[in-house]
């Protein structure tokens, strides 16, 4: 069965505008990335390097990012910081933690209601496939030991993915093996699953072609909401080739050109003002404008 639109689940389009503040990789927030891409918002990406982030620790709320910034309609601004907070906020907020059968509209002439909160039972199921996925993937994958250690890599392959591999394949059947965990559309386990195959597959880990993964990685790979962007929002960006994200793409990611050019040109005034004062040798000048440069060739 075929993917709903992500959007027709919204009781409207989403209003607001938002800034992601990250690395210049896709990293921890690409599932992030790929929530408001898919969601249709408007979205700027701001760099920082990590040089800058360790620099000034008190920008962000917990002293790292990535931090998402939300101004609504009318002004108002929320922020939030932690990765997997804020991924359960935008998928509460875009009705990714439901199935499709669990949002019920009713069309009358003169309004059109829309079931505000999902059920929360299915809601904690949904968020325990993407905790168990997060938890089991990247506590091996991205240890800073793992590479080195050949009996923490050696467990992990006999024992930790086939054990990953087996529950999730019993999940997707459990749901009739259409490409989803739950329902018929896509949801916050659905897009999880989904980064954490492409990462594995980059890393040269790929589960059967006639896995109950692949068809759902194939599945959410259809979804017209990509817009044609689904290798541009590769989770590993520019390291894997032509393909996906290049070096200068992957320093932007902007959704719209128009505001991030004029970001990136403020960004460039002040550096230029913090410069000046500090009278600093050309030398150095041409190595801190490097980002900027960069940003521009996007």
């Amino acid at each position: 069965m075929a993917s709903a639109d992500i959007k027709t689940i919204l009781a409207e389009p989403d209003k607001s505008s938002y800034v992601v503040t990250y690395l210049p990789l896709m990293g921890r927030s690409g599932l992030i990335r790929v929530l408001l891409h898919l969601a249709g918002a408007k979205v700027i990406h701001r760099v920082e390097t990590y040089e800058s982030v360790k620099a000034d620790r008190s920008k962000f709320p917990y002293g790292r990012v990535p931090v998402l910034e939300e101004t609504q309609p009318d002004g108002t601004k929320f922020v939030l910081a932690e990765a997997i907070a804020i991924e359960h906020y935008l998928a509460e907020k875009y009705g990714l933690l439901s199935s499709v059968s669990d949002h019920h509209h009713h069309h009358n002439h003169h309004h059109h209601q829309h079931q505000a909160r999902p059920d929360p039972q299915l809601s904690a199921k949904i968020k325990s496939v993407a905790l168990n996925t997060y938890l089991e993937l990247s506590s091996n994958l991205f240890d800073p030991l793992f590479q080195k250690n050949e009996e923490q890599q050696e467990k992990f392959r006999n024992e930790i993915l086939p054990l990953w591999i087996a529950n999730h394949e019993r999940l997707l059947r459990d749901n009739g093996n259409n490409g989803h965990y739950f329902g018929d559309r896509a949801t916050l386990a659905d897009l999880t699953v989904l980064n954490w195959l492409r990462v594995m597959e980059a890393m040269g880990i790929r589960v059967a072609e006639d896995s109950p993964l692949k068809k759902l990685e194939e599945t959410i790979k259809a979804m017209p909401e990509w817009r044609g962007k689904y290798e541009y929002f590769h989770p590993f960006n520019g390291n894997l080739g032509d393909e996906r994200l290049d070096a200068a793409a992957a320093v932007d990611m902007q959704e719209t050109t128009e505001q991030v050019d004029g970001e990136v040109a403020l960004e460039e005034e002040e550096q230029e003002e913090e410069e000046d004062e500090e009278d600093e040798g050309e030398g150095d000048k041409e190595t801190r404008d490097q980002p900027s440069k960069r940003r521009k060739a996007a």
